[in-house]
């Protein structure tokens, strides 16, 4: 009996502790799971200058978040280089990210002197929901809240 005994206070303690703690994580949990659940899409941030020859943008930001249960923040990246464009098309800088159904989405980025620079926000690298072209040299900004998904 003693056997049977020494293994039942132990199991005893842990169901005791976890009947003490489930309460202080019950609503974190349920709000994991909530989150864990919403809607979200694929984003896509671009950044395109005049011409296709390289450039390098400053002041380089956008709304960042890692995944559902992660709020938003803004990254601020600094400096970038964008990718020379092949054939004629304008350079390019990216980045991915995700977001969810509802939130707000934002980048933005200063050309060079005398080059303009346009921002882009798309939706799985397809439907674009903000665009906006700077004058030269000037900040561009481009925001937008994620639309719902199609019924």
């Amino acid at each position: 009996m003693k056997t049977t005994a020494s293994r039942i206070r132990p199991f005893a303690l842990t169901v005791g502790a976890a009947a003490l703690l489930l309460p202080l994580t019950g609503c974190s949990v349920i709000d994991a799971i909530g989150k864990s659940s919403q809607d979200a899409w694929q984003l896509n941030y671009e950044v395109t200058t005049d011409g296709s020859a390289s450039a390098t943008l400053t002041d380089v930001s956008y709304l960042d978040t890692s995944g559902r249960l992660e709020e938003a923040a803004m990254k601020r990246v600094g400096t970038v280089e964008t990718s020379a464009g092949a054939g004629g098309a304008p350079s390019k800088w990216k980045a991915d990210s995700i977001v969810v159904v509802g939130k707000q989405t934002r980048i933005s980025a200063t050309p060079p002197a005398g080059v303009r620079a346009t921002c882009r926000i798309l939706l799985d690298d397809s439907k674009e929901i903000a665009t906006a072209t700077s004058d030269p040299g000037k900040p561009v900004t481009c925001e937008a809240k994620a639309p719902e998904f199609p019924k």
